[in-house]
């Protein structure tokens, strides 16, 4: 593993320009070479690097560990949360659970996400799959979530809908 990594770091360092992120291993290449090293940001707009994130894991998600994938997924949410469809979001977002099922931020950030699009029934449905299995810690949690969530985004009714039906109702209904 550490040969691949100096090798990928030696290679990287004959370019004459690198475009890279915030990876140590470019910035290594970088100072090696004495050339600079540009964010993506400087070609591409955010959406245009959501889209090349998503195509390449299209066709190499399987290739990468597992939880770079996750990453990687969670990347193409935030550089195209403001301009992808909310139903590529969500896809993107279940994708990184996908590969990163212990990683609860994922899962949160998918519950927010549709909060925001006004997906409720898809509120739900999250809800109801992060509640399953979850500890007693988790559950309070989540409980704050919801009143996040729901009484932010949506009413104090669809809040106290969803703390009777989880069954944590704490204080008078709609309060």
């Amino acid at each position: 593993a550490h040969q691949k990594a100096l090798f990928e770091i030696a290679l990287m360092s004959r370019c004459q320009t690198i475009i890279a992120g915030e990876s140590r291993f470019a910035q290594i290449a970088s100072k090696m070479a004495g050339v600079r090293m540009y964010s993506p940001r400087k070609f591409l707009s955010g959406l245009e690097q959501a889209k090349i994130i998503i195509e390449d894991l299209e066709i190499n998600a399987e290739r990468y560990a597992p939880l770079q994938t996750a990453f990687a997924y969670w990347t193409a949410f935030y550089w195209g949360r403001k301009s992808l469809s909310p139903d590529v979001i969500d896809d993107v977002l279940s994708k990184a659970i996908l590969f990163d099922p212990q990683n609860g931020f994922y899962a949160v950030t998918r519950l927010f996400s549709a909060a925001e699009n006004m997906k409720y029934s898809r509120c739900e449905a999250l809800l109801e799959s992060m509640f399953r299995n979850a500890s007693s810690k988790r559950r309070i949690l989540s409980h704050h979530v919801i009143r996040a969530v729901f009484i932010k985004k949506a009413s104090n009714k669809r809040a106290y809908h969803f703390q009777s039906k989880f069954g944590f109702i704490t204080s008078a209904k709609g309060s």
